[in-house]
């Protein structure tokens, strides 16, 4: 993780070659793939769907039920980049990921593991397997311990999407999830809405995606990564999602230890789908600014690593990939 504007960019990226430097952001998701190119020679995005059942999110299970339909998919976004090297966007429920707060971090890699390991699945209350673990320190907290953004991916899976991105004939240079390619993306615009003592929310809903980011001005203070709940009408899904957002924020104000936790004054979302009902209930409960991350909806950031103002909002997940390659803040590469 580095530091960057004050901010805290995630980075938790399970691949990386740093004699790589990919020019193109790849999504991989549910419901489309999605290419962004965004360098100093070419500015450009395509979306294409993905049929029904091609991909299934999952920490567990395997993701990847129509290779040759994905690979096809892959194949025709191939084009638009130059070399061939990609910062691959994963969907967010194919990790297990957490803020931990431990007394002591060993340096060895095994040991890491194996404690990382050891604390997901008491989290998780689940077997992990064989994963593939990546940490980023962030700010510490008082009382000697070290607080870690801590993500794990199955092997199986991660040689999933690996497999099928070279089928296609590209080099998979980064591979991460989309909720952190899109916090980055927007993180300046995140951090400059917060007083010293504020917190916010970021909420990703899109393509079966549900991903909070509860943060302060120093960066993130708690992440919850589920799959998008299945809901028969608008009002069961803004209940499921009103649901998870309460428990998430008294979680997050539960383990700030000595001070009264701030209330959460500024809500961020990005989704693929109308949600008025959503901000409503927000603005009505938290009492807090309401903000939608579309591009029409404003707060399209430019210009350094982000967004063009008439891309899709369906290409900001690949988009964004490209961003913390240059400015690494919250990731944890695969």
């Amino acid at each position: 993780m580095s530091r960057t504007g004050g901010g805290t960019r995630l980075s938790r990226q399970w691949r990386e070659w740093w004699d790589v430097t990919p020019d193109a952001g790849l999504y991989i998701g549910a419901g489309y793939v999605a290419m962004a190119v965004v360098d100093s020679a070419a500015r450009a995005s395509r979306v294409d769907p993905l049929p029904a059942g091609a991909v299934t999110p999952s920490p567990v299970e395997s993701n990847i039920l129509q290779p040759q339909a994905l690979i096809d998919r892959l194949k025709e976004a191939a084009a638009m980049s130059r070399r061939g090297e990609v910062a691959v966007s994963l969907p967010d429920p194919t990790v297990r990921v957490a803020i931990l707060e431990l007394t002591h971090v060993p340096s060895r890699r095994m040991e890491r593991d194996a404690l990382f390991q050891h604390h997901l699945e008491r989290l998780f209350l689940n077997s992990l397997g064989r994963c593939r673990f990546a940490h980023q320190r962030l700010p510490a907290p008082a009382g000697g311990r070290e607080r870690l953004l801590v993500s794990a991916i199955r092997e199986t899976i991660l040689e999933e999407y690996e497999s099928v991105t070279r089928a296609a004939g590209l080099l998979p240079a980064v591979v991460d999830i989309a909720a952190f390619h899109l916090y980055n993306l927007y993180e300046p615009q995140l951090l400059a809405s917060l007083g010293p003592s504020q917190w916010a929310l970021f909420l990703n809903l899109f393509d079966q995606n549900f991903t909070i980011i509860l943060l302060d001005g120093s960066g993130p203070r708690f992440i919850r990564v589920k799959a998008m709940p299945g809901a028969s009408t608008e009002a069961d899904l803004l209940a499921r999602v009103m649901a998870e957002v309460d428990a998430s924020i008294r979680a997050a104000q539960a383990a700030v230890d000595g001070e009264e936790p701030p209330p959460v004054s500024r809500l961020f979302f990005f989704s693929d789908r109308p949600l008025t009902g959503l901000a409503r209930e927000m603005q009505t409960v938290y009492q807090a600014q309401i903000t939608s991350l579309q591009h029409n909806g404003g707060a399209a950031a430019q210009a350094d690593g982000s967004m063009a103002p008439d891309a899709d909002d369906e290409s900001k997940a690949a988009q964004g990939a490209t961003d913390p390659l240059s400015r690494p803040a919250l990731t944890t590469a695969l």
